[in-house]
């Protein structure tokens, strides 16, 4: 027997495998001083372009580059196309607070850099695809569940398709504030072909 996964939604989860750098921190401070309290009591950056500020421009680099590994090794792009990063954001949550689940219009893909993230730390994936029936399952696997959870810790990195629903579910041991940067994505080059008359150049 063999199980066909077909058009699944490829999630890549990695690590930056560097630790940052005293700059970078402090970079992520100063705009903490200058964030917004949000419904849900947590806080944003009003700065929706932080990886413009020059004290974290290494930082877009390893983004960028993240992006480019899902473009290249994912999706596997025939075309050469560049990572373009159009809005990038902080977020501090304690264990208390949750964000709703949510999509990221005007974007090709999304990523989330966890900078500090504790134990039971996690992202929730949504399947919103319409089931017209609905079996309950003994045993939940990619092919049968709605909402997979992804524990991180500090330092990774997740890249996802930006019409991939997700959120933030509470912790249930508050051990500290939960700092992550938010990253929006577009290609920009020669997308589609003449042939398929998808031609694009951005």
């Amino acid at each position: 027997m063999e199980i066909l996964g077909l058009f699944p939604i490829p999630v890549l989860k990695m690590s930056l495998n560097r630790k940052f750098t005293a700059e970078e921190l402090n970079e992520v401070n100063i705009l903490k001083q200058n964030s917004e309290k949000r419904e849900t009591g947590s806080f944003r950056s009003i700065n929706t372009s932080v990886l413009d500020r020059p004290a974290l421009s290494n930082l877009k680099d390893s983004i960028t580059e993240a992006f480019d590994i899902y473009i290249n090794e994912v999706i596997k792009a025939e075309d050469k196309v560049t990572s373009r990063i159009t809005t990038s954001w902080l977020n501090w949550q304690n264990g208390e607070q949750v964000t709703h689940v949510h999509k990221h219009p005007n974007s090709y893909l999304s990523a989330v850099l966890y900078i500090e993230a504790y134990e039971e730390d996690r992202i929730n994936f949504l399947n919103k695809r319409y089931h017209q029936i609905q079996l309950t399952p003994k045993e939940y696997t990619p092919y049968n569940g709605d909402t997979w959870l992804v524990y991180v810790k500090s330092g990774d990195i997740l890249i996802f398709p930006s019409n991939l629903s997700h959120g933030v579910d509470a912790r249930e041991k508050d051990k500290g504030t939960r700092v992550s940067l938010a990253v929006n994505m577009f290609p920009t080059g020669k997308l589609g072909n003449k042939k398929d008359l998808t031609e694009l150049i951005i």
